[in-house]
């Protein structure tokens, strides 16, 4: 098995993909509950989305993408956690300070989320059947616990639902 050498193509389609799914409501809601309860990375799962809709074998290339997954995590993790810290803070002209210093951490935030899909994007696995509902959810269960994270938790199959619905339509 060959990988696709990355290119800036795959990273565009990858990155238009992730952000046309996040502007969902539903896939917003699933990822960030998934996030927040079962510790899974939002990056990561709409990756494995994507390739697994596109007929890629992702468990090939889990290790690979867990590790990068996990070191851009790491690094994230802290700024997600000062911005919901501010949400509550300030008043009158401290407000608008805590906003400005929100947004900030938010653009930081979106740089390693782009930084770690150009990582996820130089990974491609053989081709395979493009996913359905259940292997799309096999996918993300069999990431979960190289993650941390909860592989039961009832958003993964609500989430593989919308994004195989919403991959048709595209």
């Amino acid at each position: 098995m060959t990988k696709a050498p990355p290119n800036a193509e795959g990273f565009e389609a990858l990155w238009s993909y992730v952000l046309a799914m996040y502007q969902d409501p539903e896939v917003r809601r699933d990822c960030l509950i998934l996030q927040d309860e079962g510790g899974h990375c939002v990056s990561l799962l709409l990756w494995a989305a994507y390739e697994a809709l596109r007929g890629r074998d992702v468990p090939a290339q889990a290790e690979a993408a867990v590790a990068l997954a996990q070191m851009w995590e790491a690094a994230l993790r802290p700024l997600r956690q000062a911005r919901d810290q501010l949400k509550q803070s300030g008043e009158g002209a401290q407000m608008i300070l805590t906003t400005q210093v929100r947004q900030q951490i938010m653009s930081s935030e979106l740089a390693g989320e782009r930084a770690m899909l150009t990582g996820l994007a130089a990974l491609s696995g053989a081709r395979v059947d493009p996913a359905d509902v259940d292997t799309l959810l096999g996918v993300f269960q069999h990431l979960a616990p190289m993650m941390g994270a909860d592989k039961h938790h009832p958003k993964l199959r609500a989430l593989s639902k919308r994004l195989v619905a919403l991959f048709a339509m595209h």
